[in-house]
């Protein structure tokens, strides 16, 4: 009888704290096209906590598939293994978002953040969102102040009219003035 072969201790107590955690599985099927990133950014979390190797991170990422996700690595795992490919952590990200999560869905995403406005949304239903998407246009608020000044752009005229005029150092303080604003433009007027 063959005999199986022994994972070191270490691995083995790493792979228990890993579960421990209770990591995300994913499914390749979702509504939403961001899913595959947030399963993503979930996992990165726990491995900086973990303190994952590169190697760990793929093989956690697998392990975390369930139905056609499994399906698809099974396929992209054959292929990159006849194409003697090593699969890293960034290949396997590359291989995940350019099937679950395509370039097309990305730009898609860019666009809605440079075009954000507040419209009919409260304040904080309109930072929520700008703090939704903003990770997908983050080359184009590279410093506070270019996030301070997007997210004033896209208020209503009344609200940005008047935080402008504040001039707030920081994107809190925007976010906070903005927030009061709002309230108050909503309660009606004593006379």
């Amino acid at each position: 009888q063959p005999r199986r072969a022994q994972i070191p201790q270490e691995e083995v107590q790493f792979i228990r704290d890993f579960k421990r955690f209770g990591p995300p599985v994913f499914n390749g099927v979702s509504e939403r096209p961001t899913a595959v990133e947030e399963w993503v950014r979930e996992l990165e979390a726990l491995y900086v906590y973990l303190g994952c190797s590169d190697d760990f991170k793929v093989r956690g990422a697998v392990f975390m598939l369930r139905g056609e996700a499994v399906n698809w690595w099974e396929s992209v795992a054959a292929a990159e293994d006849h194409a003697n490919v090593p699969v890293t952590w960034a290949r396997f990200k590359d291989l995940l978002y350019g099937y679950y999560f395509p370039v097309t869905v990305r730009n898609e995403k860019r666009a809605e953040f440079l075009c954000l406005t507040q419209g009919s949304l409260t304040v904080a239903q309109y930072e929520r969102k700008f703090t939704e998407l903003s990770r997908f246009g983050i080359q184009y608020i590279p410093t506070e102040q270019l996030k301070i000044d997007k997210v004033i752009d896209g208020l209503r005229r009344e609200i940005k009219g008047l935080l402008v005029l504040k001039e707030p150092t920081s994107y809190a303080a925007a976010v906070r003035c903005a927030l009061v604003m709002d309230k108050c433009l909503e309660e009606p007027q004593s006379q």
